[in-house]
């Protein structure tokens, strides 16, 4: 497990929710569970072409203690909005969680 002295980035994680939009539709919002303390290192990025744009991404690796959290979450790390992969229990202790984020920037 990382230490709390390891924990090196502050992470906002967040959920969605729909919201109706007036016009009988819904809007995807995004609202703030929770601040937390992580281990955050990067893990390689991509460069590709999709529909004749350069897009590219970069992969992050972000331990924190254990909590409740998945693929329909986001996390917003540094001013930057991540989408998760994976998240996994390594020891299956219910200790911490590893998450596996990438970033795209726009």
């Amino acid at each position: 497990m990382t230490s709390t002295g390891k924990f090196n980035r502050k992470v906002t994680i967040k959920s969605s929710s729909d919201a109706a939009n007036g016009s009988g539709g819904y809007t995807q919002t995004w609202s703030t569970v929770t601040d937390v303390m992580a281990f955050a290192t990067p893990i390689g990025g991509s460069e590709g072409l999709t529909a004749g744009t350069l897009q590219s991404s970069q992969g992050w690796r972000i331990r924190m203690r254990y909590r409740s959290l998945s693929v329909t979450n986001r996390l917003l790390m540094e001013g930057k909005q991540l989408n998760i992969v994976s998240v996994e229990d390594p020891t299956g202790q219910g200790r911490e969680i590893v998450v596996f984020a990438e970033f795209q920037p726009s």
